[in-house]
This record gives structure tokens, sequence and C-alpha cells, in this order.
């Protein structure tokens, strides 16, 4: 049975109408209808003079009119939508998330977070699931990913920050999805989960802060240079592009283009004119604020070189406008395995290792300015208290 909205009911209104008009032309076009009114009409009209003579006042009752066919009954209707259905599955959970972000990375992370609830929860009605709060507290503290190992403390204050989302945005207090008396218990419950994980992620960052190091830049590349000495490749070519523009993974699906008009202001590009210097246009981004957002890096003089190198690896690989410069793929498994050889030994983090070398070189020893702090947060796409979460001790070269 489809959905009760307003154009529905409209609808029905309109056709019923119609239905009750033709039974009543109906019910008066047949002779034997209309000769069994005449009866009815002449005995009420007797018995009525009969009764006038004994009260001697009285004026007859206007005749009613015979009944026709029995109407259908008309649905009730506000005149306003019915009432979403709540979602249930996993994929309607998922699908509800699609309008409430602007930014695809975003959009993606709850995706993740969802699909994580569901699969350590063992849930097939989120609702439903919810409901056992010790159980999914539990089962998100101490279940395990797919090849055993466990969940980082990051990724279970995300689940739980899910959770809280979803209770805010989609199955509200108001939306009839518990009653409001057991809404306010499940949302204290994963409130202070949440708030738990996230002071447990603190600690043990404060602790990775003050005993994990990386290396400057510069030692880097004289290790890249030895392994990797062809200026022109893409092991030299994305390092290069990361030590300037420090963003997340939002290398992968950089399209080539060669006018600022094929900006779409959704994807990814590279823009390489027939003059004039390249640009590289970040649209899509987690710390995206509207969909006018984006973080513009124009390539200057000083970068002529890498320039000229973008252009040439593009030559060796047949690259041309329309092309993505890296590939579809993310970029996060190329990094990690080329920074593993690079430094002889496991790196953690993948494109994560570029940015703790970016901040913490820029603010070894030395404390900066609100101003030279937003600066560097708005050239990196992260706030500026994110910013405080790379800092790494350097491991300088002698």
């Amino acid at each position: 049975m489809p959905e009760l909205t307003a154009e529905l009911c409209d609808e029905r209104k309109k056709k019923i109408a119609e239905q009750n008009r033709a039974a009543q032309k109906r019910f008066h076009s047949n002779p034997e209808n209309k000769k069994k009114k005449l009866e009815q009409q002449r005995i009420r009209r007797a018995k009525q003079k009969e009764i006038c003579k004994q009260l001697k006042a009285c004026e007859p009752e206007p005749e009613p009119e015979p009944e026709p066919e029995p109407l259908v009954p008309i649905p009730e209707c506000n005149g306003e939508e019915a009432p979403n259905k709540l979602p249930s599955t996993v994929n309607e959970v998922i699908q509800s998330l699609n309008n409430h972000f602007n930014s695809d990375k975003t959009r993606e992370t709850y995706r993740s977070g969802v699909k994580r609830l569901f699969t350590l929860g063992e849930c097939t009605n989120i609702v439903q699931c919810l409901k056992k709060t010790k159980t999914i507290i539990e089962k998100v503290n101490t279940g395990k990913q797919p090849n055993g190992k466990a969940y980082s403390t990051s990724a279970r204050t995300g689940t739980y920050q899910c959770i809280l989302f979803l209770l805010d945005n989609i199955l509200t207090r108001e939306s009839g999805a518990f009653p409001p008396t057991a809404w306010d218990r499940l949302k204290k419950a994963y409130k202070k989960a949440f708030d738990l994980s996230k002071t447990k992620g603190v600690v043990e960052h404060e602790e990775v802060q003050a005993t994990e190091t990386v290396p400057t830049f510069e030692d880097y590349f004289l290790k890249l240079d030895k392994l990797y000495p062809n200026k022109q490749s893409k092991e030299q070519i994305v390092p290069r592009l990361y030590r300037l523009f420090t963003v997340r993974d939002n290398f992968k699906m950089l399209k080539i283009i060669s006018n600022l008009n094929d900006n779409d202001r959704k994807g990814n590009f590279i823009l390489i004119p027939l003059r004039g210097n390249i640009k590289i246009i970040i649209n899509d981004y987690k710390t995206k604020k509207d969909e006018t957002s984006r973080l513009l890096f124009t390539f200057n003089k000083n970068q002529k070189t890498l320039s000229d190198d973008i252009k040439a690896y593009m030559e060796a690989k047949k690259l041309k406008v329309g092309d993505y410069l890296f590939g579809k793929s993310a970029m996060t498994s190329f990094i990690s395995k080329l920074n593993d050889k690079v430094m002889a030994e496991p790196t953690k983090g993948g494109i994560n290792f570029y940015r703790h070398i970016r901040v913490s070189e820029t603010n070894n020893g030395v404390p900066m300015t609100y101003q030279e702090r937003e600066k560097l947060s708005s050239q990196m796409g992260h706030s500026i208290l994110t910013q405080a979460n790379y800092k790494r001790q350097l491991k300088i070269s002698e």
C-alpha cells in the first residue's frame, strides 16, 4: 500500500466525488427508482396530512432526498504529507544520512560508522539495536576488525559519534522511534560512552606526541632521492605535492582540466592551462563548510621545476584533459608503502605522516601566532584545534 501523502489524498477525494456523482446520476435515471421515490413521497404526505388534521397545525416537512448507493469513505488527511517511515536496516540508515553532509568524505565517514555499528552489534533493526545499550557499548569497546585486530580508540569514538548523530538528527526524541523517557536514557548512556572513549583517545594521543618522532622533509627527500632518482616519477611527484600542499587524501581522482570554467565545484581538479601557472582546486574535503568553499593552491615561479615534471609525467603516462592525474584509487595505500620503503622501517599514518612533518617542522620550538596557525590550517584543510594534534617530535639528522 503506498504511503498517504497530501497529493494522494486530494487525488482520492476527486475520484470519490466523481464516483458519488455518477452513483446519484445512475440512481435518479432509473425509472423504477423514480417510481419508488414518488410512492415514498405520496405515503409520507398522506401520513403528514393525517398528523396535521389531528394537531390542526402543521406544515409538511421537506422531503428528504432518497439515499444513493453507499459512498466510498474518504481517508482522513490534514493537508500535510504523512510522516516518513523511520529507517530500520543498514541501507535505510545510510540512505537517510545522504542529505546531512556537504562533504563526500564526511558522508563516507558516517556511512562507515553505521556499517561498523551494524556489524559489531549484529543489528538488523537500528531502533531495536540501540535499545540494548549495555550490549552495544560492550561490543563497540571490545569488538574486533574482520582481520582479528582491535579497533582503534578513534574508530570506537567515531562509532559513538555516529550513534549520537542518529539520535540527534534522525531517530530524534520527537520522531517516535523511542518513548521520550527511553530516548533520554539512551542519549545519556551513549553520550557517556562517547566522552569516555574520547578522553581515552586524548590521553593516548598525548603519549604518542611525547614519544613519536618524524624526520624533517629535508631528511625524507634525501632518502627518497636515493631510492627514486627519477624526478618525473609518481614516487617523486606525489611527496613533493604533499610537501607544498599538505592536504588529506584529496589528490585521488584529481581530474586534469585546461580551463578554469571546467571546475564543477564538486570534484577535485588540477588546472594545467596553455599559459599561466598550474592550480590545484580541492572542492571535496573533510572540513568543507558549504557548497562554495574550496581549497586553492597556485604554483609560483619557485615551483616551475615541479610544474615541468608534472607535465613530463603526464606525457609519459599519455594523460590528457579529462583523465585523473593519479587514477581513481585512494592514495593512502600507495603513500604508506612508499614511506615504509623510504624510511626503511614501518611508518604510521600514510598521508598523515606528511601532515605530522609539516606541522612539526613549522612549529618546532617556536610558538606560532594565531594568524600563522590560521594560515597553516587553511592550507592543510583542517581546523586550528586539529592542527595541534599533528605535532610530533622532530628527528633531525646531524
